[in-house]
């Protein structure tokens, strides 16, 4: 990992004021899951009629995201709110958040 970042990023210990990064380091992982430019397909997302398929396509939702999203539905029925996503194992704020305009609850 060292190699990989040697000459992207200095860092001058304690007490440094400043750090550099050269011109192609990126300052942020606020696209780590990816654009949100949205589902593969127009409309959004209906949490409760949504396939695995249809889960996977969103952006930061892997298969195991998407099966305890399928879980949930099967054990505690169907979702209220979009919000309710954040009683999913694997679900933070954050995440429901960058989802929310992609997602629906019919």
């Amino acid at each position: 990992m060292l190699a990989a970042i040697q000459g992207k990023v200095s860092y001058r210990g304690a007490g440094a004021e400043v750090a550099t990064l050269s011109s192609d380091a990126k300052l942020s992982t606020s696209e780590a899951y990816g654009k949100l430019e949205g589902p593969r397909s127009a409309a959004p997302v209906d949490l409760n009629s949504a396939s695995e398929a249809d889960l996977l396509a969103l952006p930061g939702i892997g298969r195991a995201r998407a099966r305890s999203i399928l879980a949930y539905r099967r054990e505690k029925g169907s979702f209220a709110a979009v919000s309710d996503l954040g009683r999913v194992s694997g679900f933070g704020g954050a995440l429901v958040a960058r989802l929310a305009p992609l997602l629906v609850v019919r």
